[in-house]
């Protein structure tokens, strides 16, 4: 009986040290079947007002903004997380950022611009509202006022919800039928053809003109509709704490009919947008049309344009 005991304290101490010493040799154990805990969606990305700012470009859709500033609202970047394009790639994005003033801009918003590299900034309002609440000084980056309501009133009236949203829908129309405002948009479009690093398009509150803007480089980049109606959508999420504050100001001050009016024009819509991209197509038969016919835009700008939007 000696061997057989003999044998088994042997193996016994032999898996032991076998144990102790991790031996590559032993065999995995697999976990048995059990109830399983349902994964998590991942966080839907929200709307931030702090973060670093770099200057180099990206297309992740994981990645952190090129550049993100706490004090101007509506701040973001026009191509998104780097946004799909129709033909397949991205958008490129740290190329074009869009907002609304930039007087409400803090010094260390400043200091993220100028370290992002901005080159041009293109302020959309008019003469007299930018005169009220002039941008400030960014180092490295010339100032551009470009009134893109051109000669032709931008005002939206706030007498009923339904004329305020007529109104609105006028607006977008006229971004396509005014001589005047095409007329702004191409010497924005040809000064970005010839800027040398990232620019800043804004209004007073990043959303009409604005969205515009953004709108129209989306589609000459090749973004689908879906996507650049989506994208301006994303002003009434930006913007939503101002909006619910001014209209409970405008309702205590002059009643809930002002008050739903100009929250119809204080808020953006997709009838708006579509509105105005219906013009185009129905006037110029597309993107590449509006460019060349109704911008006057040649081909080398055109393709300077697209070189810098796509990744």
């Amino acid at each position: 009986m000696v061997a057989p005991v003999t044998r088994k304290w042997c193996g016994l101490l032999a898996a032991l040290a076998l144990l102790l010493g991790g031996c590559e040799q032993l065999p995995v154990v697999t976990a048995l079947p059990g109830p399983t805990t349902p994964s998590v969606p991942a966080a839907t990305a929200t709307p931030t007002t702090s973060a670093t700012a770099t200057s180099t470009p990206t297309t992740d859709p994981t990645a952190e903004p090129a550049l993100v500033v706490s004090g101007v609202q509506n701040f973001r970047d026009v191509a998104g997380a780097g946004l799909p394009l129709a033909g397949g790639g991205q958008m490129a994005t740290g190329v074009v950022y869009r907002s609304g003033r930039l007087s409400d801009a803090t010094a260390v918003d400043l200091d993220r611009i100028q370290k992002a590299g901005v080159v041009a900034v293109y302020d959309l309002r008019t003469s007299d509202v930018a005169g009220r609440s002039p941008d400030p000084e960014i180092r490295g980056a010339e100032n551009l006022l470009i009134n893109l309501y051109g000669d032709v009133s931008g005002d939206v009236s706030s007498a009923s919800v339904a004329k305020a949203k007529s109104d609105s829908v006028k607006q977008d129309k006229l971004f396509v039928t005014s001589p005047s405002r095409r007329r702004a948009l191409a010497k924005l479009l040809k000064d970005f053809a010839g800027a040398d690093g990232p620019v800043i398009v804004h209004c007073t509150y990043g959303k009409d003109r604005t969205g515009w803007v953004s709108a129209i480089l989306q589609a000459t980049a090749g973004v689908d509709r879906e996507d650049i109606v989506a994208e301006y959508l994303l002003s009434n999420e930006y913007r939503a704490e101002e909006i619910e504050t001014a209209y409970a100001e405008n309702k205590a001050a002059k009643g809930k009919t002002y008050a739903d009016a100009k929250r119809a024009s204080d808020e953006v819509a997709a009838e708006y947008l579509e509105a105005g991209l219906d013009e185009l197509e129905a006037r110029y038969g597309g993107i590449d049309g509006f460019l060349k016919d109704g911008l006057g835009l040649s081909e080398s700008v055109i393709a300077k344009i697209r070189a810098k939007l796509i990744a």
